[in-house]
């Protein structure tokens, strides 16, 4: 799978037109689904359901989304580990998704939770969160366009705002090393589009934080997290995720999150 060219192409899709899915499409998924990884650990739970069948009806989402029969699932026990270990997974998905041409959508507290009570049937300790549905996209209805206008859905933080070079106040050069892969970040999907990851670059080692304090902001960070290691894969590097004392204190309202060092060539 290219990731980069995945995180290039994914938009959110809320329309989709209720055809249905091939055998092999729902095969890739489940395979998808089985052989995610993500280096955080964390417990939670992913499935995948069909609506529509068997008096079975489609989730409500109070208009968000119109026409998906097909839907992921993520439910997630509550530490702040398990709901970013869970976005980066789920993004792995996502992004496998995306390269095989469906369009997704993923929908944090906007859904009728009622609606999936059939698949309730949870590990202990876990709750459902998350549900992200996927298919076709039939375009853009007009509904669609005012809700991505309201959302920022296209607009993007710059660069410079977001990624740091060994202080709070230097802005990374685009082009560094650590550059591309954080390049990836930047596209990657956020409830109500806040973009809350920040990160400082010092030396080989990456340190992310969040500006943001709610619980839907660690699934995004798991998202941004994902993205980040598909860049450094991409560009040919490997490296580690930890979290340690040594990372700067943030500016007032920067939570930390954690850190990535990177592989030295003689490590690798």
């Amino acid at each position: 799978m290219n990731m980069l060219k995945a995180i290039e192409k994914r938009r959110s899709v809320r329309t989709f037109t209720e055809a249905p899915l091939s055998a092999d499409e729902l095969a890739q998924i489940d395979r998808a689904i089985a052989s995610a990884r993500n280096p955080l650990g964390g417990n939670f739970t992913i499935r995948r359901a069909h609506f529509g069948d068997g008096g079975v009806k489609s989730p409500g989402s109070y208009g968000l989304i119109k026409g998906a029969t097909d839907w992921l699932m993520l439910a997630v026990a509550p530490g702040d580990n398990d709901a970013m270990a869970a976005g980066f997974t789920l993004e792995q998905i996502v992004l496998n998704l995306t390269e095989i041409g469906l369009g997704t959508c993923w929908i944090g507290g906007t859904f009728k939770s009622g609606d999936f009570a059939d698949f309730k049937d949870w590990p202990e300790g876990q709750k459902l969160e998350i549900v992200v549905p996927f298919g076709y996209s039939a375009g853009t209805r007009l509904l669609e366009r005012i809700e991505r206008l309201a959302a920022r859905s296209d607009s993007r933080k710059p660069f410079v705002r977001l990624f740091f070079d060994n202080d709070f106040a230097t802005p990374l050069d685009e082009n560094s090393s650590f550059g591309k892969s954080l390049a990836a970040v930047r596209p990657a999907p956020s409830s109500l589009n806040s973009q809350p990851w920040r990160a400082l670059v010092k030396g080989d080692t990456v340190h992310f934080y969040s500006s943001m304090h709610r619980r839907m902001s660690l699934f995004d960070m798991g998202i941004a997290l994902c993205h980040f290691k598909a860049g450094e894969e991409a560009h040919g590097y490997d490296g580690a995720f930890f979290t340690g004392s040594e990372a700067p204190t943030a500016p007032d309202g920067w939570r930390y999150i954690m850190s990535y060092t990177r592989k030295k060539e003689t490590d690798v």
